[in-house]
């Protein structure tokens, strides 16, 4: 079993984020990214590759995800899922650091279906959904839907 300081692995990365994936672990089922946001760092766009699905979670800070026309805040230990091909931008609108990790696994098969029927574009090399046009009715726990 190996332990990876994934704080110092982003940090040495030039845009914060470090991806363990399946050439350190090792298998195509699961990886994980870890991303620091700097205080009022914009637009780093982010993209769940074609086949694969994952979860957001904010682990320090607060983050703005934009997809679309959506626009919504995720703070320190709130999460959402992301399918597959999904592309968002994420906003530190802080005066402090924000961290997140992305958990990925193979995209189950009717995830898979709904993805490939959807049009696809290409984002920073990477084929992904679109999401334009699309208008997500944000949700939490404890609350009504997010305007």
């Amino acid at each position: 079993m190996k332990i990876y300081k994934l704080p110092l692995l982003a940090e040495a990365q030039d845009n914060g984020v470090y991806r363990l994936g399946s050439e350190e672990l090792h298998t195509d089922g699961v990886d994980l990214a870890y991303g620091r946001l700097r205080p009022k760092e914009a637009a780093r766009p982010v993209a769940i590759a074609p086949g694969r699905e994952g979860v957001v979670c904010v682990i320090k800070g607060r983050i703005s995800v934009k997809c679309g026309r959506s626009v919504f805040a995720v703070s320190t230990g709130e999460a959402f899922h992301a399918a597959p091909g999904a592309s968002f931008t994420f906003e530190n609108p802080g005066e402090a650091e924000a961290v997140y990790l992305i958990a990925g696994g193979q995209a189950g098969a009717r995830r898979q279906e709904a993805a490939a029927a959807s049009p696809q574009k290409t984002v920073q090399g990477e084929t992904t959904a679109p999401c334009e046009e699309t208008v997500y009715d944000i949700t939490r726990d404890d609350t009504d839907t997010v305007d």
